[in-house]
């Protein structure tokens, strides 16, 4: 009935079956994302969302109460990128869910500096009114005043804050 190659070419068979399913296994584990995996991804779909001014994936992340002052690695919010990136319906909808206009980046920029320095002045008379201290100064010792003198010469910063 079975001869002894029958046998061998079975277990061979058997051997590469069993090893197959076993990489099948291994590169479905790979696919599997930790936490702090999942927690990146959604942190930098938030952040391209806001740089790319779409309000929609801005609404749904306020709706579920994802935290809209999570940093990137440069410390840059939502906020900050949507205006440096001349998004002012986005701000406003970020400020209108609690996004901190105040928070700063590694090199100390608030989204008010990042909007005057882009020369967004609409967006930095909306930022301008938030809570902030106008004297707040960046790591290189910069105010708003300066960032606005330097790069766009506006003069004084006073009449745009309104």
């Amino acid at each position: 009935m079975y001869t002894k190659l029958n046998i061998v070419s079975l277990l061979f068979i058997l051997v590469f079956c069993l090893n197959a399913v076993a990489q099948e296994a291994i590169s479905a584990d790979k696919q599997v994302k930790s936490p702090q995996e999942i927690r990146q991804h959604l942190a930098d779909y938030l952040f391209e969302a806001a740089r790319i001014g779409d309000d929609n994936i801005i609404r749904e992340f306020a709706a579920s109460h994802y935290d809209l002052n999570v940093r990137d690695e440069k410390g840059y919010t939502a906020l900050i990128l949507a205006a440096y990136h001349g998004h002012g319906n986005t701000v406003d909808l970020l400020i209108k869910n609690k996004a901190d206009p105040c928070a700063k980046d590694n090199n100390g920029n608030t989204a008010l500096m990042g909007a005057l320095f882009k020369g967004e002045l609409s967006i930095a008379r909306k930022l301008a009114s938030a809570d902030c201290d106008p004297d707040l100064r960046n790591n290189a010792g910069q105010t708003c005043g300066h960032v606005c003198r330097a790069v766009w010469a506006c003069g004084d910063f006073a009449a745009i804050k309104g």
